[in-house]
């Protein structure tokens, strides 16, 4: 998961955190379902360029291709190693808000030898157009699962690039049991947004 600040302490977030510790307890307690969570700090000044897939005239250059292949190639390999995992792909899941949305998106379809799950919340769609053109030149495998939310009081421009995602993705090949979208009436940009439905994206994702 990325802003690893914002994950499990409020203390440490800008603005709130997702209580990412307190809901997978409650999970493990009703189901029985465990899983490791690896919150990634994100670079505070660098946050936009580390998870910018492209580059952008007002933001700057892209490192997110840099960022994706060390999650993918160095950090997920170590966690494998030193912790009790089960470390097949179609056990581990990317989820992310807002750029870290968009991360998500780019991740589960740029490495989908890694990731066969993504939370993609709020996702950034605005930042490139070049993101519809990479999803249909590089489409996911159709066993990976994609959770899709946006609240509709965020930006026009934040509804307006999910909706057209959405719809370009629906009307793909991807099967609809493996996709769900999801839009809350009455809820904007926020951690406590993301807070209160990150049970329902842990649920479906891994079948609970």
């Amino acid at each position: 998961m990325h802003d690893g600040q914002n994950l499990f302490d409020a203390s440490t977030s800008f603005s709130g955190e997702w209580r990412v510790d307190k809901t997978l307890n409650h999970l493990a307690n009703e189901t029985h379902f465990k899983a490791i969570v690896v919150g990634i700090d994100h670079g505070n000044n660098a946050r936009v360029n580390e998870l910018s897939p492209w580059s952008h005239e007002d933001y700057g250059s892209a490192e997110g291709d840099d960022y994706l292949n060390f999650i993918a190639d160095e950090l997920r390999p170590k966690i494998n190693r030193h912790f009790r995992t089960l470390p097949e792909r179609q056990n581990t899941c990317v989820i992310g808000s807002s750029m870290g949305g968009l991360m998500s998106h780019y991740a589960v379809h740029r490495r989908n030898d890694v990731f066969a799950k993504a939370g993609i919340l709020s996702p950034s769609y605005w930042f490139s157009q070049e993101v519809f053109k990479f999803t249909s030149d590089c489409p996911a495998s159709h066993d990976t699962k994609l959770y899709f939310l946006m609240g509709m009081q965020e930006s026009e421009a934040m509804v307006e690039g999910f909706q057209r995602m959405v719809h370009q993705i629906e009307h793909s090949t991807h099967p609809q049991h493996n996709l769900s979208v999801k839009t809350v009436a009455d809820r904007g940009h926020s951690e406590s947004f993301w807070a209160d439905e990150f049970e329902s994206v842990i649920r479906w994702l891994f079948d609970l």
